[in-house]
């Protein structure tokens, strides 16, 4: 195994120094360990709008998706305790929910968004404690509060899968929002009493707590901003119990360090086997061609250059942007985070790792080489493309490039094949049927259909 230097870890500083002021970011934290020991952690900038809090190691922040580790944990404690298989149907543990009943889907379909579910739409009916505790009520429609609840809305709401289950791969927060339903009835506890008493406790992570309510006993706590007018505003964490088990969680780097390193090896909690199958490729993603990249249970996976494998998940919400990640072979565990959404946290992450270990190979994402688009991709991938969680894109042609509008902005597509490339630091790829009919966009995880 590679042992880190005084200059590979002054490089993994500067790396972070270096996004930090470039980015102006409001403030960033990170944490690296080597075969269990802290070789670089630190923070910089602040944790809150008027800028007085600092920001170092120690520093809670929410990290949005980086949860449905936590969540995949927590299946496999169920799996050990023989209380479920992965190879269960959902029915089997959700005997109401319809979808399920129609098709074979397996507990490992849920853990590898390979369940068949598209973009659904209900994080804009769930409940947010932080609105009510506001005094503003809950948002608009906000009555889904839990498993139960998105059972039932899912048995009414009307959409097509991605069919055939188990071959589709396509992201989707509420399969893990069903896991964790299940986790919940067979505890009969509720998710946060669950990781308290099944995950952080016993990993030590002692800076770690699900839904923004149980923030009381800490100070140092990174507040969500956002960018207004060239200054930062607060924002309040999204505080919905129906999404703890997708995006719940409040941790610091370091702690963060200690939920990555079970992966795959020997642990207090006695899931080394399917902690092991965590870390295989389970299924390809389809913005990012090739063998090299897929995603197991809970967990993204890419093969690096010099036969190395990283084992990570990013979260990405309002005031968020997160990273863990772990490199296996070397025992090189990494963890960003940033109070501010839309940083490259993960792009931070595989750079750290490859300062420390020496090699600039690691890098995310790969660099893409060229605008200019094929006529025939050109003359078909102009529209509209989107889907019912809220991801609308518009692409059209600027000459012969293609050009992605998100969110008020465009971005051009920067190719590394044919249909395939990068996009404001975001995997891409066109889908296209034999005849060269372009039918969905591929942005990083999701699929958005073309409308």
């Amino acid at each position: 195994m590679t042992e880190t230097t005084a200059m590979t870890r002054d490089a993994a500083q500067a790396t972070v120094q270096r996004h930090f002021q470039q980015l102006d970011l409001p403030g960033i934290a990170y944490c690296a360990t080597l075969q269990g020991t802290e070789v670089v952690a630190g923070g910089l900038g602040h944790g809150d709008a008027p800028a007085q809090r600092p920001i170092d190691a120690d520093t809670l922040f929410g990290v949005a998706s980086v949860t449905k580790i936590v969540t995949a944990i927590l299946t496999m404690v169920a799996a050990r305790e023989q209380r479920l298989s992965l190879e269960d149907r959902v029915s089997a543990h959700l005997p109401d929910l319809k979808v399920a009943k129609d098709a074979p889907m397996l507990i490992r379909h849920l853990l590898s968004h390979s369940a068949g579910f598209p973009g659904l739409p209900f994080r804009f009916r769930a409940r947010d404690l932080a609105s009510d505790a506001q005094g503003h009520g809950a948002v608009a429609g906000g009555e889904l509060l839990d498993g139960g609840d998105l059972v039932a809305a899912m048995n009414a709401y009307a959409f097509d899968g991605l069919m055939p289950v188990g071959e589709t791969f396509n992201y989707c927060n509420e399969a893990f929002c069903l896991l964790g339903g299940m986790i919940e009835i067979m505890n009969g506890m509720t998710y946060p009493q669950i990781a308290d008493e099944q995950v952080f406790a016993p990993l030590g992570m002692n800076r770690s707590v699900i839904g923004s309510a149980r923030l009381s006993p800490f100070s140092n706590i990174a507040v969500p901003l956002v960018r207004r007018d060239g200054a930062f505003g607060a924002t309040e964490f999204w505080d919905a119990p129906l999404f703890y088990p997708a995006g719940g969680m409040v941790t610091t780097v370091r702690d963060m360090t200690r939920l990555i390193d079970i992966f795959p090896k020997r642990s207090v909690l006695g899931v080394e086997a399917m902690a092991s199958r965590a870390c295989s490729i389970d299924h390809y993603v389809p913005a990012r061609p090739g063998k090299q990249c897929g995603y197991g249970f809970g967990l993204e996976v890419t093969h690096l250059p010099g036969g190395r494998t990283m084992v990570w998940h990013s979260g990405q919400r309002t005031g968020i942007s997160s990273f863990v990640g772990k490199i296996i072979e070397e025992d090189l565990c990494v963890a960003v985070c940033i109070n501010l959404a839309d940083a490259p946290a993960a792009g931070i992450g595989f750079r750290m790792a490859g300062d420390l270990l020496g090699d600039a190979r690691i890098r995310w994402p790969r660099r893409a080489t060229r605008v200019c688009v094929t006529a025939d991709l050109l003359a078909s991938a102009v529209g509209v493309y989107g889907t019912d969680e809220g991801f609308h894109v518009r692409v059209f042609a600027v000459q012969d490039r293609l050009t992605m509008n998100f969110r008020s902005r465009d971005h051009d597509f920067v190719f590394h094949g044919d249909d395939w490339g990068v996009v404001d630091g975001q995997t891409f790829r066109f889908l296209r049927t034999a005849e060269n009919t372009v039918t969905a966009l591929t942005l990083d995880l999701r699929r958005l259909p073309r409308l």
